[in-house]
């Protein structure tokens, strides 16, 4: 059996955002249960450099991944290229291949939202989700933000989205892999769900009542899920 201190030790990665900040509403419901490390973007330009700079500051072995939205291919993308550094992995609200195809063009996500300083809020409010499901709280965390990133970073990070294609990792996966689904998320589908349970060989699905921002509208009930899962792992 893994050491327990050791194996719940979850490396988290952001989603479009790339500051770790959103983890806040997760990290507090964790508590004293586990200890968490935020890995927040550089100066990443493609899929691959996201993974290499993601790579080296992960340990060599055992590692626990936890990885939202934009940041799930590049999760894919480490345990397949290494397979037996990684123990398991949380995916929440994400995707193998670019979510656009089913929401809505590129093009037109861009000029809508890309110019202007509430780039980032209008994508999280009002794209991906519905405002009415996210607490004040949670809009509060999303505009501070919003106000520190550049658009042109957004922008990169949208074109990464929509042009990438991490289905050739699936069946290369070994870890055990829990998947959180928003079952009010507007930007993932039951469709692109599916593909990564058709070719994961270990995945297991908890579908929640909540937005894309699931980890942080439903922090408790993830957490509990997270935990439950981590202590069935622990006894394999």
């Amino acid at each position: 059996m893994p050491n327990a201190t050791e194996y719940k030790h979850i490396y988290l990665l952001p989603g479009i955002d790339g500051t770790g900040l959103l983890f806040g509403p997760l990290t507090e419901a964790f508590g004293y249960r586990c200890r968490t490390t935020v890995l927040p973007f550089q100066d990443e330009v493609t899929l691959d450099d996201y993974i290499e700079s993601t790579s080296a500051r992960l340990p060599k072995q055992k590692v626990l991944l936890l990885a939202e939205s934009f940041s799930g291919p590049i999760a894919l993308g480490l345990m397949a290229k290494n397979p037996g550094r990684f123990r398991a992995a949380i995916l929440s609200t994400t995707f193998a291949r670019s979510p656009f195809g089913s929401f809505l063009s590129l093009g037109t996500l861009i000029s809508k939202s890309i110019f202007g300083n509430t780039t980032l809020e209008n994508l999280l409010l009002n794209k991906f989700c519905s405002n009415s499901d996210i607490p004040e709280n949670v809009q509060q965390i999303v505009r501070e933000i919003s106000a520190d990133i550049p658009p042109e970073v957004i922008k990169k990070r949208l074109h990464i989205l929509d042009t990438f294609d991490a289905r050739p990792f699936l069946p290369r996966i070994s870890a055990s892999i829990l998947y959180l689904a928003g079952l009010r998320d507007r930007l993932v589908t039951a469709n692109l769900r599916a593909e990564l349970f058709e070719n994961i060989p270990k995945i297991c699905f908890k579908g929640i009542d909540g937005p894309h921002l699931l980890l942080q509208t439903r922090a408790e009930l993830c957490t509990n899920t997270i935990m439950n899962f981590l202590d069935m792992e622990d006894t394999i």
